[in-house]
């Protein structure tokens, strides 16, 4: 019985003993955790460094106090021993995404490449909804080159938030610097330009498409093969076009001699949809009887040598159809239902 007493009122006596211990070291230890800060926000990195230190061995599995010291290393250039200290805050948290988000971050600094894409994708998988995780792997793929990544993860970003125009604008520049899809990066741009028109981006981009427009206007008389040539848009569109075999039938039969002038942009996006596939749709035909000439004009739709005045340009690509001397119909910027289409039913009043 006296033994009982004896423990039990031993136990009472350490259960006390540790709350005075906590209440009596608590505030020596906020006022450490203060001066940590207050040292790294003065950037004295290795002072705050040591009170970090002294703290996480009173501490050693507090994840809130390692993440804050593996931040101050990573501020001092030292992101090594900021990812050990992540990594240990993450088995102490492995639930926690923003520390699974910074070591991704300290890993992509260390050059350990594929850690820090796990890190990122298993940030994403803890927090669906989170954007910063997207974004970091986003640019870890355009780091290494991974182009076709990179905008996979930035498409993330802005499925969850429409309004990162700055996003948008990424994505449209890798594909049209990097992946050379120029077509597709129009996409992209024509939304930050039509949604924000006056953003820090929308200026970007139209300074940077009216550099590119100047650097890639091509005019005068061209062949078809340098066209396609010009940029990857333009092949595209000529590799992905079918014409309908009712409509190349129909043109491969016609016996009165045409000339089709097309009239076109080399920075014009409707000209890198429409005229590979004119281009493509006379190959098909092979009728020696139909000749296309290309003439590309500048932006205010002219030539040097002037191949453009009494034709009306007003908007490209225009193919104006001739039979003689005669104009027989034209197709302006868009056709109606399709280039196939559209050229037979020429061809059909024509007659």
């Amino acid at each position: 019985m006296l033994s009982y007493v004896f423990w039990r009122r031993a136990a009472v006596l350490l259960s006390l003993l540790f709350v005075f211990s906590v209440l009596l070291f608590a505030p020596a230890a906020a006022q450490d955790l203060k001066k940590a800060r207050a040292l790294a926000a003065e950037k004295k990195y290795d002072q705050s460094i040591s009170e970090y230190l002294l703290l996480l061995k009173k501490e050693p599995r507090n994840a809130k106090l390692l993440k804050e010291a593996a931040l101050v290393y990573r501020a001092n250039k030292m992101p090594n021993e900021a990812a050990n200290l992540l990594a240990e805050a993450v088995k102490s948290e492995p639930r926690n995404p923003e520390l699974v988000l910074e070591l991704g971050k300290t890993f992509a600094e260390t050059g350990k490449v594929d850690d820090a894409v796990r890190s990122f994708r298993k940030a994403i998988q803890l927090d669906s909804l989170a954007t910063t995780p997207r974004e970091e792997l986003g640019k870890l793929y355009e780091e290494t080159n991974r182009y076709e990544d990179a905008v996979d993860a930035y498409k993330g970003v802005i499925k969850l938030d429409s309004r990162r125009f700055d996003i948008y604008k990424k994505i449209g520049d890798i594909l049209r610097m990097k992946l050379g899809r120029e077509f597709d990066a129009v996409g992209y741009y024509k939304i930050v330009l039509a949604a924000a028109p006056n953003s820090k981006e929308a200026r970007e981009i139209k300074e940077s498409m009216g550099k590119k427009e100047e650097e890639v206007v091509l005019v005068e008389t061209l062949k078809p093969r340098p066209i396609l040539d010009i940029n990857r848009a333009f092949s595209d569109s000529y590799d992905q076009y079918k014409p309908s075999e009712k409509a190349v039938s129909f043109l491969s039969a016609v016996k009165t001699p045409t000339v089709i002038e097309a009239y076109l942009g080399t920075w014009c996006p409707d000209s890198e949809k429409h005229v590979p596939k004119l281009i493509k749709l006379l190959e098909k035909v092979s009728n020696p009887l139909i000749n296309a000439r290309y003439i590309g004009v500048d932006r205010k739709m002219t030539t040097p040598s002037g191949k453009e005045k009494g034709k009306d340009i007003k908007r490209v690509p225009t193919f104006i159809v001739y039979q003689g001397n005669r104009e027989v119909g034209r197709i302006v910027e868009t056709p109606k239902t399709t280039i196939e289409d559209d050229l037979v039913e020429i061809f059909r009043q024509a007659k």
